[in-house]
């Protein structure tokens, strides 16, 4: 099971990204609002995982 601290910590890690993208006036894509499937460790993308990700970040390059 995934730690809950380790969640948090990359949502907050995800929050700085945001910011820092902002500051120097680049896009950031939030991949973490695209429903990824996650393999059985909670961590890494299942084949239909990288699929949601790959179309999600053609979409956020449109």
């Amino acid at each position: 099971m995934l730690n809950p601290q380790l969640i948090d910590d990359s949502h907050a890690f995800a929050q700085l990204c945001q910011t820092l993208a902002e500051q120097f006036g680049i896009r950031f894509a939030d991949a973490g609002k695209w429903d990824i499937p996650l393999a059985y460790d909670g961590i890494h993308f299942t084949e239909q995982g990288h699929k949601t990700f790959a179309a999600g970040l053609l979409e956020e390059l449109k």
